[in-house]
């Protein structure tokens, strides 16, 4: 008599389907919250660590080409005697040898103005804009920011300023903790300031590094 054997079972039944999709459903449930959490408390991390490498940039810009630039552009791209420093004279050809960049490792599209192309994005989806100000210490108003280059220079005292648009009034006291503490609530003192209009600041104000 021939012996049998009995056929391997392939697949799986409907009852170990149903069990496997409600066991992923509940470790997504699980796990998907916990990362949201995390990503949102990191953003003003981000933003923070991102503010502190334009900082470093632009100190060392000033150490290897002597002047400040105008605009983020010259920490990320060679500069040329085409571009303006931060008193709105045009680099010199001493001054393009001495670039030893990038600075920063971030690549702008260059359009016109503050346009979405003179920018990159940080945390909250916060954006850096391309033109640096220069922030006048005795005033606490926005006209205290006045655009380099074009308007010229700042004076003793002041600062090479990056202007970050974009953040909600949560998201810049959030961000203002991390880089000034606290006890400067509502950003009116400390490296980071902002004025706002209505329920969010318009531009956020980061003074990076005194002019002189």
């Amino acid at each position: 008599m021939h012996s049998r054997t009995k056929s391997q079972r392939s697949g799986f039944t409907l009852v170990e389907v149903l069990v496997t999709l409600l066991l992923i459903s509940l470790l997504i449930a699980a796990v998907v919250p916990q990362l949201v959490q995390q990503i949102e408390q990191g953003e003003p991390v981000r933003a923070a660590q991102d503010l502190a490498a334009v900082k470093t940039g632009l100190e060392t810009f000033k150490i290897n080409v002597r002047l400040f630039p105008s605009d983020l552009e010259d920490l990320a791209n060679p500069i040329t005697t085409a571009d303006e420093e931060a008193n709105g004279t045009t680099f010199l050809s001493k001054h393009v040898s001495r670039w030893l960049g990038p600075y920063i490792d971030k690549v702008f599209t260059v359009t016109a103005g503050h346009a979405t192309g003179d920018a990159f994005e940080t945390g909250f989806n916060g954006q850096f804009l391309k033109q640096l100000a220069c922030y006048h210490a005795d005033s606490t108003t926005i006209t205290a920011f006045e655009e380099l280059g074009a308007t010229g220079a700042c004076d003793t005292g002041e600062f090479v300023t990056v202007l970050i648009t974009g953040l909600s009034s949560t998201e810049f006291d959030d961000l203002n903790d991390v880089m000034d503490g606290t006890a400067d609530a509502g950003g009116a003192a400390g490296r980071l300031r902002s004025f706002i209009n209505g329920t969010a600041p318009d531009t956020t104000f980061f003074l990076a590094i005194p002019f002189n």
